[in-house]
């Protein structure tokens, strides 16, 4: 082999090397640079992820504290029915206290004025005196009336039950 073979022989390997090492240069610079995008697209995306983050925390306290509002609001209602309820049954139990008040007073008085009217005819006439032996009888009959008005106001109560239980029968029966 010649001085000139091994000249472009030594010239040929010299310029592989110089290529081998221009492509492993041009990789490792496109390797960092691929590393540095992958580092701003992280960055971007940890920006992107805080802002992400916020605006749906902002948007779940606003509906949730939309929700708690109409929770409260449904409570205060409640609350206030059956404050409105209560008093009702306040007003119309003290009604019902001033209505028996006022009632034994009224037959009271109407046995005053009676035994008054029977104390005179007693002295007067013996035959008389059966008289007002009737007119007690009415008044004992009169009080189990009023007695008997609550039981009309439990009444609705008992009918409730028996209609809903009636409507699955005549759905059964219809089939």
């Amino acid at each position: 082999a010649s001085m000139r073979d091994r000249a472009n022989a030594a010239r040929a390997k010299l310029s592989d090397a110089i290529d081998t090492a221009k492509h492993k240069a041009a990789e490792e610079v496109a390797r960092e640079r691929v590393a540095a995008h992958k580092a701003t697209l992280a960055a971007k995306a940890e920006v992107d992820k805080a802002k992400a983050l916020s605006a749906h925390a902002a948007k779940w306290a606003k509906a949730r504290a939309a929700a708690d509002a109409k929770k409260l609001r449904a409570l205060e209602k409640r609350l206030e029915a059956q404050l409105k309820k209560a008093a009702k049954k306040a007003e119309a139990k003290k009604k019902k206290a001033a209505a028996k008040k006022s009632r034994p007073k009224k037959a009271a008085a109407k046995k005053k004025t009676a035994a008054k009217k029977a104390a005179p005819k007693k002295r007067t006439v013996a035959k008389k005196k059966a008289a007002p032996k009737k007119k007690a009888a009415p008044k004992k009959k009169a009080a189990p009336k009023k007695k008997a008005a609550p039981k009309k106001k439990a009444a609705p109560k008992k009918k409730a039950a028996p209609k809903k239980k009636a409507a699955p029968k005549k759905k059964a029966a219809a089939r």
